[in-house]
């Protein structure tokens, strides 16, 4: 590959993958900035490292030379110069013509080609291309033309590079929790309601985390220090945690947490101190929501969904 781009490097296993980056230009999440260069290509297997080779135009064979000719004008007789010498002297092999003075005797017509193979003669050799690569031979007309750009990311590309890139971080909770799916926390949450509301002593707490700033952390720490940052975060969340609580995270970056045999407050301000305990010493800092509902809070119509709902609506 004569050329690479550090973008696609970042974005695909296949660095000269440039089937997906054109296909990142139809999409627009990046564009053509500047041609610089074009380049033919071989039109069985797309390599660049092919060279050009001249052959006969009747056999194809490397084996021709370029010869001058002469022109007898005595009788016509055309041929190469080696026939006419004749030690020091030009005499045409035919009438056997002293030929002494050009534009007189003889003339010098445009060189010409011997083919050693075939004894075919021509003006011009035929030029076929080789690929070093797979073999193909065949007429320059056959190659591929292919023009190569500089790139750069569109703003919506950089806003779906930002997007994908904040899934990756939020996907390091995983590292840290078991999480069920929404569905099922709900159910063990609807669950524990109807136990609490037949015995109090079913107490429970539901804990939601919304992380609020993840974007601008990875812009300002990049990606490989944000995972660092969040990796630690749920590592110190976690000890917190006891083996019964369950935990499901949602779509919108939300972290939901149930906490059954809970009553007290607390551990807001536990989750609070572990975040700042790893606050980065910079500029930007994490930002999160943090809320919590326990059971003795609960009102007469409330179930799962419309718990969840108070929690994430209410502000922090």
């Amino acid at each position: 590959m004569l050329y690479t781009y550090p973008i696609i490097e970042c974005l695909s296993e296949n660095k000269n993958d440039t089937e997906w980056y054109k296909e990142l230009v139809r999409r627009n999440v990046i564009k053509f900035n500047k041609l610089i260069d074009r380049v033919r290509l071989c039109n069985n297997c797309s390599s660049a490292h092919i060279y050009f080779v001249d052959v006969c135009p009747n056999c194809k064979s490397i084996d021709i030379k370029r010869s001058r000719f002469l022109h007898c004008f005595t009788c016509g007789y055309v041929g190469k110069q080696e026939e006419f010498n004749k030690g020091y002297d030009l005499i045409c092999p035919k009438c056997n013509t002293h030929l002494k003075h050009i534009g007189v005797d003889y003339d010098l017509p445009t060189a010409q080609y011997v083919c050693n193979n075939c004894g075919f003669v021509f003006d011009e050799p035929e030029t076929i291309y080789r690929c070093m690569t797979c073999g193909e031979q065949g007429s320059p007309d056959k190659l591929k033309v292919q023009e190569f750009y500089t790139i750069k990311m569109t703003l919506f590309g950089y806003e779906w590079l930002l997007l994908e890139q904040k899934k990756i971080v939020f996907s390091i909770l995983n590292e840290s929790f078991k999480y069920v799916s929404l569905e099922y926390f709900q159910l063990i949450l609807d669950w524990f309601i109807k136990l609490f509301r037949r015995n109090k002593n079913f107490s429970f707490g539901l804990l939601l985390i919304k992380f609020q700033n993840i974007e601008e952390v990875i812009e300002y720490y990049g990606i490989s220090k944000s995972m660092e940052i969040y990796r630690e975060i749920a590592n110190r969340i976690s000890e917190i945690l006891r083996n019964t609580d369950v935990v499901c995270r949602d779509e919108n970056y939300k972290l939901w947490i149930f906490l059954p045999a809970t009553y007290k407050k607390g551990i807001c301000k536990r989750i609070e101190e572990v975040v700042k305990n790893i606050q980065p010493d910079k500029e930007v800092k994490i930002r999160f929501h943090k809320k919590i509902k326990y059971s003795f809070e609960l009102s007469d119509e409330s179930d799962a969904e419309n718990l969840m709902n108070e929690l994430d609506t209410d502000n922090d």
